[in-house]
């Protein structure tokens, strides 16, 4: 839920950017745009790179030890033998499963995946997307000047957020 509402509010905070990048002179704004958007995703591609490894492929490597000083920084505890346990015979089930992908189509599973395929796939044809990330672009080609367009991107944004967090606080 906290990562939605961080994805609204980094659109709100790319407009806001965007509406006051077109105001510098001589044309430079465009590159400061896309300049910012270059900083996130080194963020992101740094911090790809630092991120440890997770319990389960600790485990499922064989390190076990490693595994074991892992979760004593996680849990804040001595005593992690029955959670390593539990971690151990988890794996051991998973090694058990044969054909992963095909088990996907069992009639148990098809609701699953049937959800999983039809969420983003309807969030893809209610078109949501193309207003949020090409909001300038439309308020454009319905006669708003350049500013304007871009600062009812940012207002479309904020609204966005708002009602993202009343959905939180109401339904989350």
């Amino acid at each position: 839920m906290i990562l939605l509402n961080l994805r609204t509010v980094g659109i709100v905070v790319a407009n806001v950017l965007n509406y006051f990048f077109t105001n510098i002179k001589d044309g430079w704004g465009w590159r400061f745009s896309i300049g910012g958007a270059m900083v996130s995703a080194l963020i992101i591609t740094i911090g790809s790179l630092v991120l440890p490894d997770t319990l389960n492929s600790m485990i499922e490597r064989g390190e076990h030890e490693k595994a074991r000083q892992q979760l004593r920084k996680v849990l804040d505890v001595e005593d992690i033998n029955k959670e390593f346990n539990d971690l151990i015979a988890a794996s051991e089930e998973s090694k058990k499963v044969e054909h992963h992908w095909r088990n996907l189509l069992q009639r148990k599973y098809r609701p699953h995946l049937t959800m999983a395929i039809m969420i983003p796939l309807f969030q893809q044809f209610t078109g949501i997307i193309v207003i949020m990330f090409y909001a300038p672009v439309l308020f454009g080609s319905i006669g708003f000047k350049d500013n304007s367009a871009l600062m009812s991107a940012v207002i479309t944004g904020v609204v966005n957020v708002a009602t993202t967090v009343v959905s939180i606080y109401l339904w989350g």
